[in-house]
Formats: structure tokens, C-alpha cells, sequence
């Protein structure tokens, strides 16, 4: 259990990558897609990479979790000029409905990891 989400956090790295709101959206049903479509327009390509995360909570009964987790982003623009890379701490409340089910994301909260 506790190995299969850093694969639901690289998935959800994977769909960022993507720039294709419904592959978010696999994952986080919650997620607000116009946000995300807005956002994606305007790139020419994402990379998202991950650290490893740090479990808050862990619910194997309830099918919950929350973890902490170091993201840096990494956009190019379409309209060309310096890609702009961004570090955040990302606190995600995972779930998953049954037992052996995939797990997936219910909320995420990202704030700009402050610089040293």
C-alpha cells in the first residue's frame, strides 16, 4: 500500500506532462479542469519531477493518506522566452474507495517552497 502511492504521484507527474486536462482529472476527479486547460494553453511543455514523499497520515482500513511531497516544475512557453522552473511543497489528501482499488488524489495544496 504504501508503494503504490509514489506511483499515483508519478502518474500525476506523467498527465502535468501531458498538458491534457482529462489525463489530471484520471487522477484527481476534484481537479478544476478549466484551471488546468487555461494553464496548459500557454505551454509548449511541462516537466514535473517529485521527491520522495513524506506520509502525514496513512489509513490502509479507511483508504486514506496524506503526504507531503517536494515538486519542481519546469514550463516552456509557446510564445518562446526562458522556461520559468518553480519548487513547491505539495500536501495531497489521497483516497481510494475500496481495498484494492487505485488510489487517487481527493485534495492538493501547493505553496511555493521558500528559497534557502
Amino acid at each position: 500500500m504504501k508503494n503504490e502511492i509514489p506511483v499515483l504521484l508519478k502518474r500525476y507527474c506523467v498527465a502535468l506532462e501531458s498538458l491534457d486536462p482529462q489525463k489530471v482529472k484520471e487522477i484527481y476527479p476534484d481537479a478544476n479542469l478549466d484551471l488546468y486547460r487555461r494553464a496548459f494553453v500557454s505551454y509548449k511543455s511541462l516537466r514535473c519531477t517529485m521527491e520522495a514523499p513524506k506520509f502525514l497520515q496513512l489509513d490502509g482500513t479507511k483508504g486514506t493518506a496524506q503526504v507531503e511531497v517536494g515538486v519542481k516544475q519546469t514550463w516552456e512557453y509557446r510564445r518562446g522566452g526562458t522556461p520559468e522552473v518553480q519548487d513547491f511543497i505539495t500536501t495531497m489528501t489521497l483516497s481510494r474507495p475500496e481495498a484494492r482499488t487505485t488510489w487517487r488524489i481527493a485534495k492538493l495544496v501547493s505553496v511555493v517552497k521558500p528559497k534557502p
